[in-house]
């Protein structure tokens, strides 16, 4: 997770990023952004004693896309048991919304199909 304004910040690492990179470097406005790719590269130890980072961390890990399904691309396996107590109301509303909206699936694919088409015009 990156914090930018014209300093792009580490939020886990407290570092500096000086790197490039056109999405963010363009960014004219203070904006957090997650990538989400990187998370598992978030070293254990700068979590100790932060309780606002620990909390962070473990909700961002519930959107950690090393956790698809083998047979579905579009779920994630939420295991509530390996997250905090805290973050069960977020799991129990984000498992209520896939149950509310059964035809998500499909729609998600359609919408995948008709990308795919008009890309290939």
């Amino acid at each position: 997770m990156i914090k930018t304004k014209t300093l792009k910040n580490g939020i886990f690492t407290n570092k500096n990023f000086h790197s490039k990179n056109k999405f963010i470097d363009e960014l004219s406005y203070e904006i957090y952004v997650i990538q989400l790719p990187y998370l598992n590269m978030v070293e254990k130890n700068s979590l100790e004693n932060d309780q606002y980072k620990n909390k962070l961390y473990a909700l961002l890990k519930i959107f950690d896309q090393r956790y698809v399904l083998q047979n579905n691309e579009h779920r994630l396996r939420l295991a509530r048991k390996i997250f905090p107590k805290s973050l069960d109301r977020v799991l129990k509303r984000l498992q209520t919304a896939d149950i509310d909206n059964p035809l998500l699936e499909k729609q998600m694919s359609a919408k995948m199909l008709i990308k795919n088409f008009e890309g290939k015009r």
